[in-house]
């Protein structure tokens, strides 16, 4: 795979139900392949597991608006510290 890298900031809203992101987490650490759905347009993060890489596939933002797609290959460690981020998400109580 073979591809150029830019830097790019870019903000857009992800709609996703807690339970969506718990399921999403769980396949994660099972080390299965997941989707996380925008439920507001097309965006989406696809992960997939190959050997000892991560392929992550995204789209954040719908493909009716300015949207970022990216595709990249992780190791583990960088998954699971973003699998991290996301549980400490899910335990966030608004005080």
């Amino acid at each position: 795979m073979q591809g150029t890298s830019k830097y790019i900031s870019h903000t857009s809203h992800f709609c996703v139900r807690k339970e969506q992101i718990e399921e999403f987490v769980i396949r994660i650490e099972q080390r299965r392949e997941t989707i996380l759905d925008d439920n507001d347009s097309d965006g989406y993060i696809n992960i997939r597991f190959i050997h000892d890489h991560n392929l992550i596939q995204a789209q954040i933002g719908g493909s009716h608006e300015k949207n970022v797609y990216i595709v990249f290959l992780t190791n583990s460690s960088a998954l699971f510290k973003f699998t991290a981020g996301l549980r400490k998400l899910l335990s966030y109580e608004d005080k």
